[in-house]
């Protein structure tokens, strides 16, 4: 319940944001299958565009779209978990004579008056709704999901057995499986004896405990794990401590990450960049001994597969876990990376690649040596790097603790040499990363380019190098370069072997 309460106090704080970046309208549809109107509620992304054709995925909300949904959705979205081309549509329970036909449209089997009409409703979707939305708005061909909580799951495991077809992805919270003696548990089972194989995802969540088994979910989990078809990713998950109407709220959003696994490409700091994130991309490894690979996608363990021989992933090639997958090499490899998500217009690949060497020999710390650096500026926009050694800088000196290169302030771009001795404490593996910011700049060790390229680097990408480093002293340079009007210079990072990256400092560094 705490996670509930602070969700809802979030989404509270952020709703007028996210109001001013949605838009919505109501349509309806005459169904003659029905034979009624039926309302549909449409609500749009932020940046939604009509003309985009082929763009949108649709995600159908049995009774409707409620604020909260809303702003969960939104959520999702700004943190990179779910795509912002997502459309929602609301299809609402109506009434007749003063009478509600929910139970008459999601029931499929008739236990007493406005019951069991989920087949026409299913067809309705199908045959009139699917149709004259694809007709009227900029959506892919596949890719859609379907979300009903309480009867409203219980149709859409109805709608996943019948027509699986449909929708790539099943989000059914604390459903009524309950129904008429658990009656859609032998229509499933009958339905995974002649299905050999599916590409959906299906997620039903509930409340644990005795509620679990009372709405029908423990037999539909018992049966997935028995004969759930090939290809299926499925996941029955039973949450402590929540009501019916809470559970809603917490299977909505884990649900939806379920079924996008895959496309979110890393945690915050890179949730925009749907990228493969891996670390180190490149370097100097030794022969047979394991060094560490670092994943920072999110559930990198479901989805991401590697090879070590060049040759494309497959769904039987090894698991890339989050952190330090233990990867061994005999000869100069190159390490495939890819994703293997149910929407494989997001799957993502990617490469390191690496030599096998020694370690790198280190010296004695140098006699005199001090704590600090050696720093140099040279103001200028250079595209073909001058001899700095032949042009006199227009500052130099010993940096201290409060030395940063963004303080020169030259608007027509500059350099700035940083030289000095790095001290390695304990031999291993290490990672020197380059982040974003730090696009023509580069890192020397033992006179060796390690960070960056002769000529500049990779706009807006991570760069990272590892190497087998010996306890003791190493002569070290970096060479900042902001051109003109450009980004904010970044720190180098390290990264010793089972340890966390951070800024290399004034504290590892020496000068004589």
């Amino acid at each position: 319940m705490k996670y509930t309460l602070l969700l809802l106090l979030l989404f509270a704080l952020a709703s007028a944001v996210f109001a001013q970046e949605q838009s919505s309208e109501t349509d309806s549809v005459y169904s003659e299958i029905l034979k009624e109107t039926r309302p549909i509620q449409l609500v749009y992304p932020r940046g939604y565009d009509p003309k985009a054709k082929g763009s949108y995925e649709l995600l159908y909300c049995l009774d409707g779209i409620p604020n909260v949904l809303k702003m969960e959705t939104a959520f999702l979205q700004s943190e990179g978990f779910i795509p912002q081309q997502i459309i929602l549509v609301g299809i609402p329970a109506i009434s007749a004579n003063g009478v509600s036909m929910r139970e008459r449209d999601l029931s499929p089997t008739v236990k007493g008056p406005n019951t069991g009409g989920a087949s026409n409703f299913l067809q309705f979707l199908k045959q009139e709704l699917m149709p004259h939305l694809a007709q009227r708005l900029p959506i892919k061909s596949s890719g859609h999901t379907l979300y009903g909580a309480s009867m409203g799951g219980l149709f859409t495991v109805y709608a996943f057995v019948n027509e699986p077809q449909l929708f790539t992805s099943f989000l059914a919270i604390d459903p009524s499986l309950w129904w008429d003696g658990f009656c859609l548990k032998n229509e499933m089972e009958k339905s995974f004896k002649r299905t050999k194989s599916l590409s959906n995802t299906l997620w039903i969540a509930g409340r644990e405990g005795p509620a679990f088994k009372a709405m029908g979910i423990t037999g539909a989990d018992s049966l997935l794990r028995q004969c759930a078809p090939e290809g299926l990713r499925w996941k029955c998950i039973a949450y402590p401590d929540e009501t019916h109407y809470s559970t809603m709220l917490k299977g909505f959003w884990d649900g939806m990450k379920f079924s996008y696994g895959g496309f979110y490409a890393a945690a915050k700091a890179y949730s925009f960049s749907q990228r493969i994130m891996i670390k180190p991309t490149s370097g100097i490894v030794l022969k047979n001994k394991a060094f560490p690979m670092n994943c920072y996608n999110i559930g990198a363990g479901n989805y991401i597969r590697f090879t070590t021989d060049g040759t494309e992933p497959t769904l039987n090639s090894p698991t890339l876990t989050g952190q330090e997958t233990p990867i061994v090499l005999s000869k100069d490899s190159k390490v495939m990376f890819k994703s293997f998500g149910i929407r494989e217009d997001y799957n993502k690949s990617a490469t390191a690649a690496f030599k096998i060497g020694k370690a790198i020999p280190s010296i004695e710390k140098p006699v005199g040596a001090k704590q600090g650096f050696g720093f140099a500026y040279f103001k200028g926009d250079w595209d073909t790097l001058p001899d700095l050694a032949k042009l006199k800088a227009d500052s130099s000196g010993i940096a201290n603790s409060d030395f940063n290169p963004n303080n020169f302030k030259s608007p027509n771009g500059f350099i700035c040499l940083v030289e000095g001795f790095l001290e390695i404490k304990n031999d291993g593996y290490y990672v020197f990363t380059k982040v974003d910011g730090n696009d023509y700049s580069k890192v020397y060790l033992n006179r060796q380019l390690i960070l960056g390229t002769v000529n500049g680097s990779i706009a807006g990408n991570e760069e990272s190098c590892i190497l087998p480093l010996q306890k003791g002293f190493y002569a070290f340079k970096i060479q900042y370069q902001r051109k003109k009007n450009g980004k904010q210079l970044q720190p180098f990072y390290i990264k010793p072997e089972g340890e966390e990256d951070f800024p290399i400092t004034v504290k590892m560094l020496y000068y004589q």
